[in-house]
């Protein structure tokens, strides 16, 4: 992301102005901060104003792609410090409870987006702002030490997907989280502690997934999770949101029928 500072404006995008924010990030502001363990306290304005909030202008929305593209590079490059594994991290799943919910979900990002975007995304979204917070998931006293995640891929590298299943369009299907890992998915800590987030990979404000995504995740359904008993959108148990999309209540029905079982509604 290459931008260059005229007056208040960047040419083509535009940043809140000095007098909502101290300073203008450019790329090499942002590189530089996200190369320290406090990061995200460094950036606290720019996070707060510009990638935090849930109904951004086009230019933010560009903006904040930019961002998560930037973050996403940095953590494939272990240029981002994380906490080192020991036993003085906190265990953020240690509240794990016996799984009978499911929430679906979109990206709301491109449906070919990169598995390392989404843990970006997942990083600055949930746990930079966990993290700046005065309680994380009921820890006290993290900021500003380096975000842990106390969750990890196959190949032992920390990651920070907030869902743990991916569907994409053509029906492939890609797992991120272990189930024993809790999800930052809802913004409910009860709802997480008990939930698998099953995530469609693409936009879906407007649409609804193919079917192969609605018979894919109802075969992940039943080949893991036959004891959930509730199948709900994140709309359901966030009123205050949209995902995933405003046909959910059209086609939550057939992705129940599909499951075989489940209720519509939340206990």
């Amino acid at each position: 992301m290459v931008v260059h500072l005229v007056a208040n404006q960047v040419i083509g995008v535009r940043f809140p102005l000095p007098a909502q924010m101290k300073s203008q990030p450019t790329d090499e502001y942002l590189r530089k901060q996200l190369k320290t363990p406090d990061w995200y306290v460094r950036l606290k304005d720019f996070l707060e104003i510009t990638v935090f909030p849930l109904n951004p202008t086009k230019e933010e929305l560009k903006i904040r792609k930019e961002f998560y593209k930037l973050v996403s590079e940095m953590l494939e490059n272990n240029e981002i410090p994380l906490a080192d594994k020991s036993s003085e991290n906190p265990d953020f799943d240690q509240e794990r409870e016996k799984i009978d919910t499911i929430v679906i979900h979109h990206t709301k990002e491109k449906p070919d987006v990169s598995l390392t975007v989404l843990s970006a995304i997942g990083l600055v979204r949930q746990y930079a702002n966990a993290y700046l917070g005065d309680n994380t998931w009921g820890r006290d006293k993290l900021r500003p030490q380096p975000i842990w995640s106390s969750h990890f891929d196959d190949n032992n590298k920390m990651v920070f997907y907030a869902y743990h299943w991916l569907i994409m369009p053509s029906g492939t299907s890609q797992r991120l989280l272990k189930d024993r890992y809790i999800g930052r998915h809802s913004g409910i800590q009860s709802v997480n502690a008990r939930s698998v987030a099953i995530a469609f990979s693409g936009d879906y404000t407007d649409s609804s997934p193919t079917d192969k995504q609605l018979k894919e995740t109802a075969r992940i359904i039943r080949t893991h999770y036959d004891e959930a008993i509730t199948i709900v959108g994140h709309q359901d148990v966030r009123p205050d949101r949209d995902c995933p999309g405003k046909f959910w209540p059209e086609w939550k029905l057939k992705l129940i029928n599909l499951s075989h079982f489940g209720s519509v509604d939340k206990n």
